[in-house]
């Protein structure tokens, strides 16, 4: 997810719903992630907080400057099919009417067999 900033903002939220088909995985949990392909995580990024979980991944910063910044997970595919990824949502937590959403997306799993 990508998120850009004009001003630097306070208390941010990301809100990202799992489509169905798909599993967050926590990618400090290096043997978790299939072929080794993994990221450093990265604890000084702004968004330092997070919760993963089958229904949604939310991510969470106290303080974000202003400009372009990227908010990486993985997710393991556990179902073949074609699945609606509803619009992700970054907010201000404590200002009403700061937010932008993504556009939904179709996310299609091929069986490996």
């Amino acid at each position: 997810l990508e998120i850009m900033s004009p001003v630097v903002r306070r208390f941010v939220a990301i809100s990202d719903p799992t489509p169905a088909g798909l599993e967050p995985v926590d990618q400090s949990l290096v043997s978790a992630i299939p072929g080794g392909a993994t990221a450093p995580v990265r604890w000084w990024n702004a968004f330092n907080q997070r919760a993963l979980s089958n229904e949604q991944s939310k991510f969470y910063a106290e303080w974000l400057s202003a400009g372009s910044h990227t908010v990486t997970y993985y997710a393991q595919a556990k179902f073949a099919g074609e699945f609606m990824a509803l619009p992700a949502k970054v907010e201000s937590m404590y200002s009403d009417g700061v937010f932008a959403t993504t556009k939904p997306a179709t996310v299609r799993i091929e069986s490996g067999g």
